[in-house]
């Protein structure tokens, strides 16, 4: 049986009365690998793969089980807290991305610890008054995401977006406001859920110059786990003709005792 930890989310399922923000997860099993997998297979988008892998590893959140739908009614930073979470859980070594040199264009190699991403992060105000105007805001969710992803441009994905989770208090239209009342509102709007973007920052060895860009955890922990793919084929089967256990044995164990018995017998090593 996998252990268990809690982890607090900054906003949590809040269309209740008392929102559910604390999450009981456990580390993935090769049941929810197998879920990446066969989305990547499938052409799904990786919102719908995260959010089945959130419903899969969080055991609780509240004092409820949650469902992929109530994945999806998260805020992107609670997703993307989960996510490291997971990965924390679950893997044993760093996350590695890569940055390109916009100076010299060397290629920069990042090891990041996903325990460390997770430093607590302070949210703006749910309200706020701009120009006399009285907003009220709510932090985006997958289903927003999900709800705009079809529009054409940035900008009318954009304005759709800010219709849908932001309001005036005293009734209008968000969208007929100036345009730097517009992008004030969107910058509010994204500090208001602080974990929905991870900023990396790094010197350039071969230049000095500073390097700057974003990681998407939730992103690249369901393609670091599709990427897997055929490992988790091999390890699975080499698991069963050692011991004679049934697939769906062997998928539901933790994954990383699944990989130190494929390393055992001969294996991939963890």
């Amino acid at each position: 049986m996998a252990a268990t930890h809690d982890i607090l989310l900054l906003h949590g399922l809040a269309a209740e009365a008392t929102p559910r923000r604390r999450a009981r997860l456990r580390s993935m099993t090769g049941a929810e690998e197998e879920g990446c997998v066969a989305a990547a297979e499938q052409g799904l988008p990786v919102r719908v793969a995260l959010s089945r892998l959130i419903a899969g590893c969080v055991e609780r959140l509240g004092d409820a089980p949650i469902a992929e739908e109530d994945a999806e009614a998260l805020s992107i930073g609670d997703r993307e807290t989960l996510a490291l979470a997971i990965r924390a859980a679950s893997f044993a070594g760093p996350m590695r991305a890569r940055l390109a040199c916009t100076a010299c264009g060397e290629a920069l190699d990042l090891a990041l610890g996903p325990r460390e991403l997770l430093a607590p992060a302070t949210p703006a105000a749910p309200r706020l008054e701009l120009g006399g105007v009285r907003l009220a805001f709510r932090p985006v969710t997958a289903r927003d995401q999900a709800a705009v992803a079809d529009l054409a441009g940035e900008e009318a994905a954009g304005a759709a977006m800010l219709s849908r989770c932001v309001t005036i208090e005293d009734d209008g239209d968000i969208t007929a406001l100036p345009r730097p009342a517009q992008e004030a509102t969107a910058a509010h709007l994204l500090a208001l859920d602080p974990m929905a973007e991870t900023l990396l920052s790094c010197v350039c060895p071969a230049c000095g110059a500073v390097v700057e860009g974003s990681l998407d955890a939730g992103a690249f922990l369901v393609e670091e786990i599709a990427r897997r793919g055929p490992a988790l084929a091999r390890e699975v089967l080499l698991i069963a003709r050692a011991t004679g256990w049934g697939e769906q044995a062997i998928l539901a164990m933790p994954r990383q005792r699944r990989l130190r018995y494929a390393a055992l017998l001969g294996g991939e090593a963890p």
